[in-house]
Parts: structure tokens; sequence; C-alpha cells
């Protein structure tokens, strides 16, 4: 799965807005780069993607929805475009290859529309084949693994989104 679009509103650290990342296209292996000035907000942007896929399907427990909202808000929006392929559609027995989704954040949780069960468990399976779509997140506070070396699996876990990044409520 892809991200085409992202729309964030009251978001910590995020400007309000809507960012688009290319065309959406199902296949190849496209890199997008975040740049911008120190304190930008490049961070944060890359942590809502974070906090997006985790809402959809979380690999372990979904963030706290407090630590997602900027400081003296009472709630805020999240939401986005995901484009499937072919097999992720067909795993999830979604009816398109897109599938867009909106949260609303809270003091204390998030309501979406309902996501169905497949789709759920589409975005929170990991593997480490290659076919599998998978978030992977390292901020630069992290030197759990250095690049390039083998880690263990206990330490994949760990650097896996979800594990320290977000608060878990």
């Amino acid at each position: 799965m892809k991200l085409a679009k992202l729309t964030c509103e009251r978001f910590a650290g995020v400007p309000d807005g809507s960012y688009a990342f290319g065309p959406l296209q199902r296949s190849g292996d496209d890199v997008r780069f975040v740049a911008g000035a120190r304190g930008a907000g490049k961070t944060r942007l890359l942590e809502a993607v974070v906090a997006l896929k985790e809402l959809v399907g979380a690999y372990r427990a979904p963030p706290a929805f407090s630590s997602l909202i900027e400081p003296g808000a009472q709630k805020g929006r999240i939401g986005g475009t995901f484009v499937l392929n072919d097999a992720e559609r067909d795993a999830a027995e979604h009816d398109s290859n897109e599938l867009t989704v909106e949260f609303g954040l809270g003091e204390a949780r998030a309501d979406s529309t309902e996501i169905p069960k497949l789709v759920r468990e589409l975005f929170a399976g990991y593997s480490h084949q290659a076919a599998r779509s998978k978030l992977e997140y390292f901020p630069a506070s992290r030197n759990l693994a250095r690049y390039g070396e083998p880690t263990n699996e206990l330490a994949e876990k760990l650097l896996r989104a979800g594990s320290h990044l977000l608060t878990i409520a």
C-alpha cells in the first residue's frame, strides 16, 4: 500500500492542510523525500503518517490520541488516501484500489467510519517478505541497530512503528 494523500487538522506539530505524495500509482518502488528547515515539522509529518497507518490497523496498540493533538486543542482530524495493490485489495476484500479514511481525534479516542475487519488486518499484518507492504520508521534518536548490520527478530520488532514512537494508551 502507498499513502497518496494525508490531511491534518490540529495534529501536533504539523501545519493544517493536505499533503500529496505523488500520483496514484500501483506499481514500482516510489520513494518520497520530506525536506525543510530545522523545526519545520518534517519529523511530525512522518509521525502523522505513522499515526494514520496505526489508526487504520496497528501493529501493536493504537496511539494515545491525546498525544496527537496540538497542545490546548480539544480535538483534531487526520485522514488520508491509501492506494492498495491488487493483492492487498483482494486480501482486504475491498471494492477498489483506493482506501480513504478519516479520524476525528478527541481527548481520549479517535472516531472514524467503521474500518472493515479485513482492512484492519491488512494494515496490522507484518511480514519480512518484500512482497508485503510494511511501515518502518527509524527516527534519528534511535540507535538500537546500525544501518547495514544484521539484527535479531526482537530488535526488528522494537524498530517497527508503534513500538516506541507514540505514547501507547
